[in-house]
């Protein structure tokens, strides 16, 4: 017996690449190295950092572990990751001012902006972080803000000027990339889910083909079997009527027909008799002697003059 229901295969069917499920996968194992890593590195920062910014640390550091262990939806954890990579970059500029790089962060804000959202959001988190750049250089060069650490530099416009120049520039081009990758990318994705669908599609037309042309082959096995299995049994019956009477008995049994009969023709093969039948309609009409006349040309049974005959003959 053939299995119809065996794949076509042995592969499994690929699965269709999903943006969304990379990105919470991406956004998860970022997490969980954030908080293996959080606490070595608030650790070293510690002798060196001010009150406020242990507090800071520590409260972004339970942020991050909280929405790493809880059931949260990807957009808030998203969220909440840039707001804390822009809040250290923010923190560091308002301590140190442009002599440690607290743009580092604020570029790598627009960077994961770019990477965990389709829309740009990027292009938002770079104009915030210019804003307050701008801000910040300008309230501290016209002397409304004075940098936090008193171990940092002195500041002119200037260095504001050359540092606000850099970051302009790198985040541009990284915008520039950011926004050619998503484009190239996307549609590499959609190449790539087209293909798949029409080699879904095609598999699928071909295993529904095997199993038509399966079934056909069961079909002509079970045809050649029931044949073998109705000649034996006809084979080793010695009387003639019981011989008939078994073999369209047989044939409608094993051949899954609603009735059989048997016709035996005159000496000039213009008279059919009915001799044989399996159905209780034809045993009544062998009892009336039912006969008809053949149409040579046709090769069928005339039709009866009442009604038409079902009965068929062809040789």
């Amino acid at each position: 017996m053939i299995n119809n229901n065996a794949p076509l295969t042995n592969n499994e069917n690929f699965t269709p690449f999903n943006l969304n499920e990379w990105r919470e996968s991406f956004i998860l194992t970022m997490l969980k190295l954030s908080a293996l890593l959080g606490i070595p590195l608030i650790a070293i920062s510690f002798p060196n950092a001010s009150a406020n910014e242990r507090i800071l640390f520590i409260i972004l550091y339970l942020l991050l572990l909280g929405i790493t262990l809880l059931p949260i939806p990807y957009t808030i954890r998203a969220y909440i990751i840039l707001f804390s990579v822009f809040i250290i970059g923010v923190n560091s500029i308002l301590v140190w001012g442009p002599w440690i790089d607290g743009s580092i962060f604020l570029i790598t804000s627009v960077v994961l902006a770019g990477l965990l959202f389709d829309k740009r959001i990027d292009v938002v988190a770079f104009i915030v972080s210019l804003i307050f750049l701008s801000g910040v250089a300008i309230f501290h060069s016209i002397g409304l803000y004075t940098l936090r650490s008193a171990a940092s530099p002195v500041t002119l416009p200037l260095d504001w000027i050359s540092y606000i120049f850099d970051f302009v520039v790198v985040g541009s081009v990284i915008l520039a990339a950011l926004g050619q990758f998503k484009f190239a990318f996307l549609r590499i994705i959609q190449s790539m889910q087209s293909a798949l669908q029409t080699v879904g599609s095609e598999r699928a037309n071909l295993e529904e083909k095997v199993i038509e042309r399966t079934e056909a082959l069961e079909n002509r096995m079970n045809q050649f079997r029931n044949s073998a299995i109705t000649s034996r049994a006809i084979a080793e019956i010695q009387d003639i009527n019981e011989l008939l009477e078994v073999s369209t008995k047989l044939i409608a049994e094993k051949f899954d027909f609603q009735h059989a009969n048997l016709f035996i023709l005159d000496e000039q093969k213009k008279t059919a008799f009915l001799q044989a039948s399996s159905s209780p309609k034809g045993k009544e009409l062998i009892e009336q002697l039912f006969s008809t006349k053949i149409d040579r040309k046709k090769f069928a049974i005339n039709r009866c003059a009442s009604k038409p005959c079902h009965n068929y003959i062809r040789y």
